[in-house]
C-alpha cells in the first residue's frame, strides 16, 4: 500500500511544470505578434480606406437601386403601352359605334324623308300675257303655285310672294307681303297651293314697259312657303324668279326663269321640341335643288 502511494503522480510534478512553461511561451509569442499587428495598424491611415469602402458600398447600393428602378420603369412602360392599346381599342369601338349610329340615323331619315311632303315650284304666270304682253306689263299681276310631290299632306302656315322692278336684287331678301294663315291650308300629295301678287308694282309707264321688253330692266318675283309635315317639323322653301321677255317680234308670251342671287333660294328644317337647336340660316344653307316644273306662260 505504501509503495503504490509513493509511485502515484503528485500535483506540481515536472510534467505539469513543462506544460505551463510551454503555454506561457505561446501566450508571450501571441502577445508579441498581436503587438506587432497593432503597431502596424497604428502606423497606417485608415480614413482613405474607410472612404473607399464607403464609396464602394454606395456604388453597390446605387447599382441595386438602379436595377430596381429600371425594373419599375419597364413595368410602367408596359402598363403605359397596354393603356394606350386599350385607349386605341376603345376609340376604334367608339368610332365604329358612331359610324353605325350615323348610318342608322341616315337610313331613318331617308325612310322618313320618303314620306315627307315636298313642295316644288310648279307654275308661274303673268296675267294676260297670253293675250298681249305689253298690256300685261302695264300693271303686272303674277300667280305662283307650289305642288306637293311628297307622299303625305303638307300643312301650309305662311306664304309670300314679292315683286320688284330693277336690274338686281338686294343681297338679303325683304319680305313685305307675308300671308300668315290663321287656319292651316292642307295640301295633299299631288295638289297645289297658290300665291298671288296682283298689281304690286302699280301702273308702269310706257318707257318702263319698253325697258322690260327690251331687256334693259327686269321684273323679279321672289318669296317663300312655310309648312309643317305630319311629324310636326316645319319647313321653309324660298324661291326667286326673273321674267324673260318674248322675242322682239312676239306680242304675247314671255317666261320666268329661276335665278339664284344667294340668300333668296333656300330650304330650312326646324325640328320640334328642340331636337335641332342650330337651324341653318337661308344664306348658310342654299337650296339649289329647287326645280321649276312649268314656268312657261
Amino acid at each position: 500500500m505504501s509503495a503504490e502511494r509513493e509511485s502515484a503522480p503528485r500535483p506540481g510534478s515536472d510534467r505539469d511544470i513543462v506544460s505551463i512553461e510551454i503555454l506561457d511561451r505561446s501566450l508571450a509569442a501571441a502577445g508579441r505578434q498581436l503587438g506587432q499587428v497593432w503597431a502596424l495598424l497604428g502606423q497606417r491611415e485608415w480614413l482613405p480606406s474607410l472612404l473607399m469602402l464607403f464609396n464602394g458600398l454606395l456604388v453597390f447600393f446605387a447599382y441595386r437601386l438602379w436595377r430596381s428602378t429600371a425594373g419599375l420603369i419597364g413595368v410602367a412602360g408596359e402598363q403605359s403601352r397596354d393603356l394606350k392599346e386599350m385607349i386605341a381599342a376603345a376609340r376604334e369601338a367608339a368610332d365604329a359605334a358612331k359610324r353605325s349610329a350615323d348610318a342608322a340615323a341616315l337610313q331613318a331619315r331617308a325612310m322618313v324623308g320618303a314620306e315627307l311632303p315636298r313642295f316644288e315650284l310648279g307654275h308661274v304666270h303673268l296675267a294676260y300675257s297670253d293675250q298681249s304682253v305689253r298690256q300685261a306689263l302695264r300693271a303686272p299681276s303674277i300667280d305662283v303655285r307650289f305642288t306637293n310631290y311628297g307622299r303625305t299632306t303638307a300643312l301650309v302656315l305662311e306664304k309670300c310672294v314679292d315683286v320688284r322692278l330693277g336690274h338686281a336684287l338686294p343681297p338679303d331678301p325683304a319680305y313685305d307681303f307675308v300671308e300668315a294663315l290663321a287656319v292651316v291650308e292642307a295640301v295633299e300629295s299631288g295638289n297645289s297651293v297658290g300665291i298671288e301678287a296682283h298689281r304690286r308694282l302699280g301702273e308702269l309707264s310706257e318707257s318702263q314697259v319698253h325697258g322690260l321688253l327690251s331687256g334693259l330692266n327686269k321684273i323679279w318675283v321672289y318669296g317663300f312657303v312655310r309648312f309643317r309635315d305630319f311629324l310636326g317639323m316645319e319647313h321653309k322653301l324660298g324661291f326667286c324668279l326673273r321674267w324673260m321677255p318674248p322675242k322682239a317680234d312676239a306680242s304675247t308670251g314671255g317666261s320666268f326663269i329661276q335665278e339664284e342671287p344667294g340668300a333668296y333660294i333656300y330650304q330650312t328644317d326646324d325640328w320640334p321640341l328642340g331636337q335641332n337647336q342650330e337651324v341653318p340660316s337661308p344664306r348658310a344653307r342654299p337650296h339649289s335643288e329647287l326645280r321649276l316644273v312649268a314656268a312657261a306662260e
